[in-house]
């Protein structure tokens, strides 16, 4: 497959950070910081922990290598791009993939805000990864539903 790198993805801005410890990713206005982690520890600090058990297309479960790695994003709770997960996650990917020179497939980002983000099928409930594409591996049907939980201090005072 012929793949054309291009020098730069609209509403995308990418710097790299100091001993190339990972890039601080400008995406539509919003800070968004990208670290290369396990997939292990990745998934823990976005809120997944206990997902690194996979069916994989035979059915059978597999664990997820240790030497496996995801690019985990980190911003402000506050972004509105959590809300568009898909959005967010793709143009990362984008900007990632321009700024490493290496393909970087949107499945293979994690996002943290103060925030966990689940995801399920929207038509028989089974649980899938936020970054999953494509038909649940349960039921066989497209569509996903997300759970956006923050976690933010709430004081109340009365009279």
């Amino acid at each position: 497959m012929w793949w054309r790198k291009k020098e730069k993805v609209e509403g995308v801005k990418v710097e790299r950070l100091p001993g190339d410890s990972g890039y601080v990713l400008d995406v539509e206005g919003q800070k968004v910081v990208a670290v290369k982690l396990p997939t292990a520890v990745a998934r823990e600090v976005a809120g997944q922990a206990g997902a690194d058990l996979y069916k994989g297309v035979e059915g059978s479960a597999k664990y997820v290598a240790e030497t496996e790695q995801n690019w985990l994003l980190v911003t402000n709770m506050h972004n509105p791009l959590l809300r568009e997960y898909d959005k967010l996650t793709l143009l990362a990917a984008q900007g990632l993939t321009i700024a490493s020179g290496s393909q970087i497939p949107q499945s293979n980002i994690l996002v943290s805000g103060g925030t966990s983000v689940t995801a399920t099928c929207a038509k028989c409930g089974s649980v899938l990864s936020p970054s999953h594409t494509g038909p649940c591996p349960t039921c066989g049907q497209e569509g996903k539903a997300f759970s956006l939980k923050i976690d933010e201090s709430v004081n109340l005072s009365g009279p």
